[in-house]
């Protein structure tokens, strides 16, 4: 009778117990596996990361470099363009002489 009725709960209580145990096991499990999904894409995020990162300063340094051989052959266009100009004014300078002296001989000639 009682006996009976109790050791049956006892076993229905056991059965739920196994069960409620097996599920959590398995919710634990599948916890588990997530966690190390994660931690997988954590650290193929993290590679990538550091790839596009060298990729950037890469291209920064290409940037920096080109802008320096623009820099330096803006000046270099510049410093040919000061020696024509210097060359210009020194030939200038020089034709002006010339005609002073041309003007001066002239002017000789004309009071002789």
């Amino acid at each position: 009778g009682m006996e009976r009725r109790l050791a049956g709960v006892g076993e229905d209580v056991a059965a739920r117990e196994r069960d409620i145990r097996a599920t959590f096991a398995e919710k634990e499990s599948a916890h588990a596996l997530k966690v190390q999904q994660l931690a997988v894409a954590k650290e193929e995020l993290e590679v990538r990361l550091k790839h596009c990162l060298a990729e950037a300063e890469a291209q920064q340094r290409r940037k920096e470099a080109d802008m320096q051989e623009v820099e330096a052959r803006v000046k270099s266009v510049v410093a040919r363009k000061d020696e024509t100009i210097a060359k210009q004014q020194s030939q200038l300078n020089e034709l002006l002489q010339q005609l002073r002296q041309t003007e001066l001989v002239l002017q000789r000639e004309l009071e002789a």
